[in-house]
């Protein structure tokens, strides 16, 4: 029933629009179509220009930067770098036998 009724909401919209364009001369046509061109497309510019002045406003949470901080108590000397192996082994080093 809502389907329906829209249906007809649409049919009746569009013969209303079509009755008033058949009126106009073709003159005053293309006047009403560059108008509203020109207002879609300021409006479509504004709304463009203010969400990218609006980035990085204060209205939300500011990011905290902090400096690296040395390693604390917590460091046990150990090479910690992508060349080490996770098996334990060092690249470069000779392995020593024993004898």
């Amino acid at each position: 029933m809502i389907r329906e009724l829209l249906h007809r909401a649409g049919e009746w919209i569009e013969d209303r629009l079509r009755h008033m364009c058949g009126a106009l001369s073709p003159d005053k046509r293309v006047f009403a179509v560059v108008t509203l061109f020109v207002l879609f497309a300021g409006l479509s510019l504004y709304t463009t220009v203010r969400a990218i002045y609006l980035i990085g406003r204060g209205d939300r949470e500011q990011l905290r930067i902090e400096h690296i901080q040395r390693p604390g108590a917590g460091h046990d000397g150990f090479r910690t770098d992508s060349t080490e192996r996770l098996n334990g082994s060092h690249y470069g080093e000779e392995e020593k036998t024993a004898e």
